[in-house]
């Protein structure tokens, strides 16, 4: 590989499930799973690892909830990282924190183990909404979690929200983006919620009213308006950072460049390659290697997959970079597409000579997909 990977640690605890995750979790789970979990992922590190030691540029512990391990444990799977990977000096090293899981002594336990960038899924500042969810946390221990990340010495720190939730409102959501604003966070994520079937928030949907499709559309709207007034660049579909502090881990997705997934149901993407591990955590922490799924990957696959993933950007996808990565221009089709849609303002185009470029403006953010559809549909790439 002529590319540093990404890496992805995926911790599989949480205090309680919330009400819509249906994320590889597991609630409750004993001290001593905890601590088998750490040995199995430790040693898979050293089973991925091998010899060679591949250059890492980014660390991403994610989960379930990665501060339901002790800070000394999360301290130890990073100094393995080490161990096991060329590391680069300035690597960005993030990892996930419900605010009701961690306080001011953890984040200083982490910050001096080397982690630099903390994602706090904050989801909302309303207490209802909160509760609805099935969320752990109240809104004054998502202060006190930006508070004490700062105190420890934290200048890389990003807040998750989310909209369309059970009883939420205009008026609501506002305030959740007052309230982040306030914070003053270089990194915002904001997600609309999916009921996906087998949740309970699925299945006790009937309980709640949820703001309609249009009325999620304006929830959206109101986000990029409120964020881009306050300064934020919107630079993928789902987040906003001020200049700099972009997540540098999930541009790797994003740009299709390589990562490595660790753990159960993490997922990895190297040499045109994808492959995923099985959810069994028995196994798992019994020392077996988790069961690898590979993911065979046409050229015409490959392709379409770049396509659609740096479309996501706001920068979108340049023709030379795609040309440079497949030995050949965009494909007629999709240019095809982009100038129908260029025409009625949905996609954005740039013609430099040499550089052309194809973008989604803000607009088109929401209702992505359909654009997608219509600038990849059954194209042939190959």
């Amino acid at each position: 590989m002529n590319k540093p990977l990404g890496l992805y640690v995926h911790i599989p605890f949480c205090v309680r499930k919330c009400l819509y995750c249906d994320f590889c979790s597991y609630a409750g789970q004993t001290q001593s799973v905890r601590e088998r979990y750490v040995k199995a992922l430790s040693e898979q590190m050293e089973f991925y690892a091998g010899r060679e030691r591949p250059q890492v540029d980014t660390v991403f512990f994610g989960g379930g909830t990665p501060t339901c391990l002790e800070p000394n444990q999360l301290a130890l799977l990073l100094e393995k990282i080490r161990t096991c990977f060329a590391l680069s000096g300035d690597a960005e090293v993030t990892f996930e924190c419900n605010p009701g899981t961690a306080d001011e002594k953890a984040f200083a336990t982490l910050r001096r183990a080397g982690f630099n960038r903390v994602s706090l899924g904050a989801q909302s500042f309303e207490a209802e909404e909160l509760s609805a969810i099935g969320r752990i946390h109240t809104a004054p221990e998502i202060d006190r979690a930006v508070q004490g990340a700062r105190a420890a010495g934290f200048e890389r720190i990003s807040l998750d929200l989310m909209f369309g939730l059970p009883g939420q409102t205009k008026a609501s959501f506002s305030r959740t983006l007052e309230r982040a604003l306030v914070l003053d966070v270089g990194h915002l994520s904001v997600y609309a919620l999916q009921l996906e079937p087998g949740t309970p928030l699925y299945d006790r949907a009937s309980r709640y009213v949820f703001p309609d499709e249009d009325e999620v559309a304006d929830l959206y709207e109101t986000a990029c308006r409120t964020l881009g007034e306050a300064g934020y660049i919107h630079y993928e579909i789902s987040n906003f950072a001020r200049p700099g502090q972009a997540c540098r881990h999930n541009l790797k997705y994003w740009n299709c460049d390589p990562y490595l997934g660790l753990g159960v149901s993490a997922h990895s993407y190297i040499g045109g390659r994808r492959f995923y591990f099985g959810d069994g955590l028995a196994s798992f922490l019994d020392g077996d290697r988790p069961e690898r799924t590979e993911v065979e990957l046409t050229p015409a696959m490959e392709k379409r997959d770049y396509l659609m993933l740096r479309l996501r950007l706001d920068r979108g996808v340049c023709e030379r970079e795609y040309t440079e990565r497949f030995g050949e221009p965009f494909p007629p089709a999709f240019v095809a597409a982009a100038g129908r849609l260029a025409a009625s303002g949905w996609v954005g185009t740039d013609p430099t000579p040499g550089a052309r470029r194809v973008f989604l403006p803000e607009k088109s953010f929401f209702v992505s997909n359909r654009i997608l559809s219509e600038l990849l549909g059954d194209e042939k790439t190959e």
